[in-house]
């Protein structure tokens, strides 16, 4: 019978032990122990239920279960030791017991309390601490040699209970290997949860207790915070040198140091050297070949040396561009392979009609840097021309001969392995091929209107996906590279700028002899299908979307041909790739073991994480990435869990591909993943403040508009949750709270993608309706979401068919097996990771999206919403001072939380968009100061674009309200004034006076003075060629006209004076717009000359700031700002208009200066203006011009 207790933090068992005698050994020897559950006492207020059904106890070798006696227990003291495992909690406890022979022991007791329990072995016990006691979702990822891995991202280590110091974890240990890395990540959250960075222990082998805290990275052998002392780690990093890793290297003497090598004899060791707290390296005479692994020993402890990466990388490390096979126009090919450790290599040649007929072997030779190198001809392999057949090498490491897959294949024999791994070649076959000579000369994309990174709208596929529908009439085989060029007139007319497509590098899972199989029936896993992150080769194209996989050139042809059939389109391509893992370590293990990979490192889930900081891993990336844009012409790649992979490899790799495409397109999931060495740092959101080449998603946009990965399913803003104003309008500016995004293009803007459920699924989770008599509601909220994706600034992401509401729904019988999840509330199941799901699941659903549906009104609705983005630079602004200054809150306050918001973007023609974003259910009113009522309305419930609307609905505008329906967009567009003038394409000025703004097209009227001398101050570097000035009555109007004709942002400035002057202090006391309120205070040590200027912002603020002209170029500061330079003699106060942020009817009143003393114009043109002299020292008003903002 089970039985069900309950338990806090303690539990007491009465154990009634009774010692009788044995029939078997006769009286007197041994005695037989039942512990009974009958006598266990539990706490009155505790509230944890035990299943002791699991209760295990252990006394004297032998072990039993609770209520059944341990027989044969021989007289003698013992430990007695009792563990329950409910479910994934572990309690344990312990006592001391004594069997006496014949006679019996009762009373006795066990208490179990974690904070000082017995732990078993083959476990490690781990206690975290959190500040606010929230454990409840909190996991541990582990890797390591000494622990078992985890594998399913961020479903980690369950806690095995909560103690007074926190939750604590039972971690298994392998037995294997002395460390640990950890990170403890809320499991339902997922990559923005997790606490600090990598968590790692080197002495497993020396401590079974372990306390970790939040926000901490360091792991302690105490509550107290103590750490372990000693020696750490050793490898042999040059011919000469052992590096030797310590917790603390100070006090460390070369004589405490003993090396031997493999045989145990001592090693004499030079010189010790300290890099730096932790690290040394030992210096010798060292015969690393004969003499290695080394033994090192500190204090008792003894570790081993043996070569790694870094050893053969500053022996071997090639940087030559022939790796692979080079097809010659004779027929022969060179064959050149990197392996360091290989003894002897071959190339094993395969007949081109029939990959499994080897016919013939040929010896490789190994050059001084570790390259093997042949070349194939007709007297070696007995083929004229090889084009066509297949290799492999056959690589024989440490005495052990495997067959292995050349790293830089350019294309592949057919691969057969099926989605379990089964297949006759599990290595694969690398082609003998010439891409240069195969499908059409291709050039890379000319895109119309994309100028910068913020311009690109990127639209992603899975290739197959795209074309698997059943029905759908087609002149190729469906799901094929050819399939797909017949349906790209679907995405020319919905105005994406980037395809991105799903890898279509060769994966490793997936049987493409069988790619022709539509598979019709609902089957959620263990398909013959592949989303294709299981990376086999990095240079090959996948064979599962080739009309014939068994022709290796077929499938570059039909690449290049879909290429250039986008390029066609007016359209760029984008590859998803993934260098941060394999498919399989083997994979390269079989060409260099322990060398492409991170030892015991797990940030992607899978185990192998590739170890990118490595020289020829590095280069394997790059060159990819240079061989795809050469080729392919490829227009840029988003990179698969980029935090995996180092800044610099990511950044080399840009530089490299840049070269050959200065247009090229780098984005990534920039997650915060990074396990490689100390010392190097990941391409995650972090690295994107210090590059202006690489974009990151952002995870901050996704979760506050519909939720995120693990937490799927709550509230938030388009899913009926009030959200933080501030948060939302922030990420719309591409400015996210948990990165620093230093410009636009540094941000992703996105709600969906491949992974986890589409957008329509997880709106029907969240707001617990069917799609069956809900879909109306569900594709309003979809339109929500594009709408502010498509008007936020950065970069634009769609995941395919995220415009008319794909999904993923399970209409199948029975249970999805794989990755679902149900909606409680009404029984539907939404497949949840589809990647090796049947076709039927992940068909890009044509009917639904060109049919008279409702999904085709919400694909129309987003058509529209990207011709709206594309026909402005409102969304796009590309300059974050720019963002700052032209896109503006209007509704509700910053503070708030709601379910509506509505922004102002003001595009550089200073045409302003207003977005009014509703995700209430009832109708809402927005307050807006400016009158709207004869603007253009772009965008309302039921259409959408960059045109006006051809009748409006579900948006009601009056003097001082727009009010929209429940779960809608309006989009409204007010026109720059047309008695205007536009500078430098960036502010709008009105003049007063319009006589004067017709003088704008006359400069030689007598109004206007010209110089174009010298003297012209040269701002912010532009090119100047004229400089008008106009002088009607007391006013001063000045203009800079630029080379190219354009008007100068920066057009009120003076020329430098070399009279010395009178600097100014003191600014922040003028607060009305009439200086003479004030004095100003000068300083008699300092020089300054520029423009002056004040200005009152549309909350009444007034504001000052000032152009200065400092003898060769023109300073540019914060408003409040004062800059002394060197020798202290000149104060600079200096802000550019473009950055002020002005609305419209703002004033900004402008007043020219030079410092002598006075306020005084001098040396820009002749009389009237020499007798504008103002005295200092007495209050009065001086003469300015109002300019306002339009």
């Amino acid at each position: 019978m089970k039985k069900i207790f309950s338990l806090l933090l303690i539990l007491t068992l009465a154990l009634g032990l009774v010692a009788c005698s044995s029939d078997d050994d006769g009286p007197g020897k041994v005695g037989n122990i039942l512990v009974s559950s009958d006598n266990i006492n539990t706490d009155s207020f505790s509230d944890l239920d035990l299943d002791l059904s699991t209760a295990i106890v252990t006394v004297a070798g032998k072990e039993g279960s609770l209520d059944t006696a341990i027989k044969n227990v021989e007289a003698g003291n013992y430990t007695l030791r009792v563990s329950i495992v409910d479910g994934t909690k572990e309690y344990y406890g312990e006592t001391e017991v004594v069997v006496t022979a014949g006679e019996d022991t009762t009373g006795v007791t066990v208490t179990i309390d974690q904070s000082g329990t017995y732990i078993p072995e083959g476990k490690t016990l781990v206690h975290y601490q959190r500040n606010a006691d929230d454990y409840d979702t909190y996991t541990l990822w582990l890797w390591g040699d000494g622990v078992e891995n985890t594998t399913d991202w961020p479903h980690g280590l369950q806690k095995s209970g909560v103690d007074d110091f926190g939750a604590y974890y039972y971690v298994p240990l392998t037995g294997e290997g002395s460390n640990l890395g950890l990170v403890p990540v809320d499991e339902e959250v997922g990559d923005s949860s997790k606490d600090g960075g990598d968590h790692l222990f080197e002495f497993l082998g020396d401590y079974n207790e372990l306390w970790i805290f939040e926000g901490d990275d360091t792991v302690y052998i105490s509550s107290d915070k103590e750490v372990p002392e000693g020696l750490i780690s050793a490898e042999v990093v040059s011919p000469t040198e052992l590096e030797v890793v310590f917790t603390d290297t100070m006090g460390i003497a070369q004589s405490e140091i003993a090396v031997v090598d493999k045989d145990g004899n001592e090693v004499t060791i030079d010189s010790l050297d300290v890099v730096d707290g932790t690290t040394l390296v030992l210096t010798g005479s060292l015969d690393v070949d004969n003499q290695k692994p080394y033994e090192i020993t500190y204090d008792g402890k003894t570790v081993v040396a043996d070569t790694g990466a870094r050893y053969e990388d500053s022996l071997t490390a090639y940087d030559g561009d022939d790796l692979g096979a080079t097809y010659n126009s004779d027929g022969t090919v060179q064959l050149n392979l990197w392996s360091p450790k290989a003894t002897e290599v071959e190339a094993v040649i395969y007949d081109k009609a029939d990959q499994n007929t080897e016919v013939t072997r040929v010896t490789m030779e190994k050059d001084p840097r570790s390259v093997w190198r042949v070349t194939l001809n007709s007297d070696n392999t007995g083929i004229s021309d090889l084009r066509g057949y297949f290799y492999q090498y056959s690589v024989t490491i440490n005495g052990e001969t495997r067959l292995a897959l050349d790293p830089y294949a350019k294309s592949m024999a057919e691969f057969t392995v099926d989605t379990n791994g089964n297949g006759d070649d599990t290595v694969g076959k690398a082609a003998i091929v010439d891409p240069s000579l195969v499908g059409p000369t291709l050039d890379f994309a000319n895109v119309d209107g994309f100028e910068k990174r913020e311009d690109a709208i990127i639209w992603e596929i899975h290739v197959r996906d795209f074309t698997s529908q059943e029905g759908l009439s087609l002149t190729n085989q469906f799901g094929t590279y050819a399939a797909f060029t017949e349906k790209l007139n679907y995405l020319k007319d919905l105005g994406v700028t980037h395809i991105q497509l799903l890898p279509v590098m060769s994966y490793y899972f997936g049987d493409e002899s069988q790619s022709g199989t539509r598979e019709t029936e609902y089957d959620s896993s263990g398909n013959n299908y592949n989303w294709g992150y299981d990376p086999h080769s990095y240079f090959a194209p996948e064979g599962m979307y080739s009309e014939d996989s068994t022709d290796p050139e077929l499938r570059i042809k039909e690449l290049k041909d879909l290429v250039q059939a986008i390029h066609d389109a007016g359209m760029a391509v984008t590859l998803d790739v993934v260098y941060n893992h394999m498919a399989a370590t083997d994979i390269m293990d079989r060409i260099n073991p322990g060398y492409y990979f991170r030892e015991g490192a797990n940030g992607s889930g899978c185990g192998n994480d590739t170890a990118s900081t490595h020289a020829m891993m590095r280069k394997l990336i790059v060159d990819s990435l240079v061989y795809w844009t050469e080729e392919y012409k490829v227009d840029g790649f988003r990179f698969d869990l980029m935090g995996l992979i180092d800044s610099e490899t990511i950044q080399s790799a840009y530089d490299a591909v840049a070269k050959v495409n200065p247009d090229t397109l780098f984005i990534g999931e920039g997650w915060r993943m990074y396990t490689g060495p100390e010392g190097t740092e990941g391409a995650d959101q972090d690295f994107v403040s210090s590059t202006d080449d690489v974009a990151v998603f952002s995870d901050e946009i996704r979760n506050n508009l519909k939720s995120g990965y693990g937490s799927e399913g709550q509230p938030m803003f388009i899913t009926g949750g009030d959200r933080p104003i501030e948060t939302i309008f922030n990420n719309i500016k591409a400015q996210p709270g948990n990165f620093t995004a230093d410009d636009p293009g540094d941000v992703v803007q996105y709600i969906a993608a491949h992974d986890n459920l589409t957008l329509h699924d997880v709106i029907a989770q969240s707001i617990e309706k069917s799609p069956a008599d809900s879909e109306e509601e569900i594709q309003k909220r979809i339109r929500l979401g594009n709408a502010i994706i498509l008007t936020s600034q950065g970069i634009s992401f769609l995941h395919g068919g995220q415009e008319y509401g794909r999904t993923k729904e399970w209409k199948g019988t029975g249970s999805p097996e794989g990755d679902d999840t149900e909606v409680e509330a009404t029984g539907d199941v939404f497949i949840h990771n589809s990647y090796d799901s049947s076709d039927v699941i992940n068909a890009f659903d044509w009917n639904a999206a060109t049919g008279d549906t409702v999904q085709n009104e919400t694909m129309e609705y987003t058509k529209g919403l990207i011709k709206l983005r594309r026909s402005t630079d409102a969304f796009r602004l590309g300059d974050k001072s720019l963002v700052d200054s032209n896109v503006k809150l209007i509704y509700p306050a910053e503070d708030a939380e709601d379910k509506i918001i509505a922004y102002k973007s003001t595009a550089t023609d200073l045409s302003e968009y207003y977005v009014f974003i509703n995700g209430d259910t009832i109708e809402r009113d927005f307050a807006v100061k400016e009158d709207l009522t004869s603007a253009t309305v772009l965008v309302d419930n039921d259409e959408s674009g960059a045109t006006a609307v051809s009748t409006v609905s579900g948006v009601t505008v009056t003097a001082d309200t727009v009010t929209v329906d429940p779960l809608s967009v309006a989009v409204i567009k007010v026109e720059p004034a047309s008695d205007s003038i536009v500078v430098d394409g960036n502010k709008d000025v009105a003049w007063d006076d319009t006589s004067i703004a017709d003088k704008y097209t006359d400069a030689t009227a007598d109004a206007w003075v010209t110089d174009t001398g010298d003297n012209i101050a040269d701002p912010a570097g532009m090119d100047v060629q004229n400089i008008y000035v106009a002088n009607d009555t007391d006013n001063l109007y000045m203009l800079v006209e630029l080379a190219d004709g354009s008007w100068g942002t920066d057009a009120m400035f003076l020329i430098d004076n070399t009279t010395d002057s009178t600097g100014i202090s003191d600014l922040g006391a003028n607060t009305s717009w009439t200086w003479g309120d004030k004095n100003i205070v000068y300083s008699d040590d300092t020089s300054f000359e520029g423009i002056l200027y004040t200005y009152l912002d549309g909350d009444g603020n007034p504001g000052y700031g000032a152009f200065t002209w400092l003898g060769t170029e023109v300073q540019d500061d914060t408003v409040a700002e004062y800059n002394r330079s060197a020798d202290g003699s000149i104060i600079e106060v200096s802000y550019s208009l473009s950055a002020l942020g002005l609305q419209a009817g703002d004033d900004i009143r402008i007043l020219p200066v030079m410092m002598n003393g006075y306020w005084e114009v001098t040396n820009i043109i002749d009389a009237p203006f020499d007798d504008k002299l103002v005295d200092p020292t007495v209050d009065q008003e001086l003469t300015y011009q109002t300019y306002t903002i339009k």
